[in-house]
Parts: structure tokens; C-alpha cells; sequence
């Protein structure tokens, strides 16, 4: 059996799978997943990171829904507009002339 995600149709019997920039369009043929939050380590290799006590047993980190409950995330400190805006705009001047390709 075929899972469908939301943005996928069924036509016929062939499952028509598209990106939600173009649904429908039958261009897209595959699906590209990057991980942009950096390597992806193994359980055993997390663990010989994870800092221990003093009688060598680990320290279970605190999760982002404690840091948050208990006010502990450090303030906000976005890059000045300037930066901002010089970026955004240099990725639309290139994405815009590919969209069609890229959908």
C-alpha cells in the first residue's frame, strides 16, 4: 500500500506525489531531504557527549520545552536589517529565475 501525504494525488492507480510550490503539475520526481541541523550522530555517540556527574553517571540535558517554561532561553539577537535584507534578497534574485525548475 501507497501512504499519501497531503500534497500527493491519486490518479488512476499511479500516485502522483508534488511539492507545494506546484501541486499537481506531475514535475516533481523525487524528493531531496537535507538535514540542516548538522550530522546525524548515532545514540552511542550523543551519550559519550553527554557530561556526567561527579559519580560519572550522565546528566540528562534539558529539553527546549523546559529551557522555555522556566525563562531560560538567552534573548534574541537577529543579525542587524541591513544583513537581513542584503541576504534575503540575494537568495529571491537567484530563486526567482529557477522556480519553474526547482518546482
Amino acid at each position: 500500500d501507497t501512504i499519501l501525504p497531503s500534497s500527493s494525488a491519486q490518479h488512476g492507480t499511479k500516485p502522483i506525489h508534488s511539492s507545494l510550490g506546484a501541486p499537481g503539475s506531475g514535475r516533481v520526481k523525487g524528493l531531496a531531504l537535507f538535514n540542516s541541523a548538522g550530522r546525524i550522530e548515532t545514540a552511542e555517540e550523543i551519550n559519550n557527549k553527554m557530561p556526567v556527574d561527579p559519580n560519572n553517571n550522565p546528566i540528562r540535558p534539558k529539553t527546549i520545552a523546559e529551557i522555555t517554561a522556566m525563562n531560560e532561553l538567552p534573548p534574541c539577537k537577529p543579525p542587524p536589517r541591513i544583513v537581513s535584507r542584503v541576504f534575503g534578497n540575494a537568495l529571491l534574485y537567484f530563486l526567482r529565475p529557477n522556480i519553474a525548475s526547482i518546482c
